[in-house]
């Protein structure tokens, strides 16, 4: 289905990475990679559309996939938010937490590429 408006992206990359850190921690991978399919799709509209930061709130969001990914993707565009929501999810002692802390690493490092 094709997205015609910001709010439809974000509405997708929303529901795909909750999905995403669901499948996650549970071990499916199957569903995880359908919504980081998902996920992508949202993340490129909103890049073409030069609407990345629409992306910000959602460092603040309750669900763990929607920060980690959102602080994933606005990490490269310059986003001191983005680094330290990954620091904080860092901090945990879990799957997530570790995604976090290796996502921080790999920016440092500078291996980290941006999605576009």
């Amino acid at each position: 289905m094709p997205i015609h408006h910001q709010t439809e992206a974000l509405e997708l990359f929303c529901l795909a990475a909750a999905r995403q850190a669901e499948a996650t921690a549970a071990g499916t991978y199957r569903v995880g990679n359908k919504a980081y399919d998902q996920i992508i799709k949202a993340v490129k509209w909103l890049a073409a559309n030069q609407a990345i930061p629409a992306l910000c709130p959602l460092l603040h969001a309750e669900n763990v996939g929607i920060r980690l990914w959102a602080a994933s993707v606005l990490l490269p565009y310059g986003s001191p938010e983005a680094e330290e929501a990954l620091a904080a999810l860092a901090s945990s002692a879990s799957v997530h937490g570790l995604i976090a802390a290796t996502t921080l690493n790999e920016w440092r490092a500078g291996r980290l590429q941006i999605i576009s």
